[in-house]
């Protein structure tokens, strides 16, 4: 989905732009989903965002990689969403992605 497209209605010159935008959407979208990554080893959770376009899709536009690690030891809870049926107003496309949120205890 784009959110651009209101742009064009209040500015008509940047209806251009919106198209560009909103034409690259559905590429920015799946590579957001692919470049996360959750890892488990024996010591620790690794979390890691690999570098992504974004945007228009410039070199100037690319999200750097992040990586978390969580160590084992400092695991309370985890909580696994794992996707239902199909996306909310379409029934042909599959909800596949996967949330994941870890709880951590404080360190003090």
């Amino acid at each position: 989905r784009c959110e651009a497209t209101g742009l064009a209605v209040l500015f008509p010159p940047a209806a251009p732009c919106t198209m560009i935008t909103c034409s690259l959407a559905d590429v920015n979208a799946a590579d957001f989903a692919y470049s996360r990554w959750v890892a488990v080893s024996k010591e620790n959770i690794y979390i890691v965002r690999r570098k992504r376009k974004a945007d228009w899709r410039f070199d100037c536009c690319d999200i750097n990689e992040s990586r978390k690690t969580i160590p084992i030891n400092n695991v309370q809870d985890i909580m696994i969403n794992e996707p239902a049926a199909y996306a909310a107003w379409c029934c042909f496309v599959p909800n596949v992605l996967t949330s994941v949120a870890i709880e951590t205890a404080g360190t003090g």
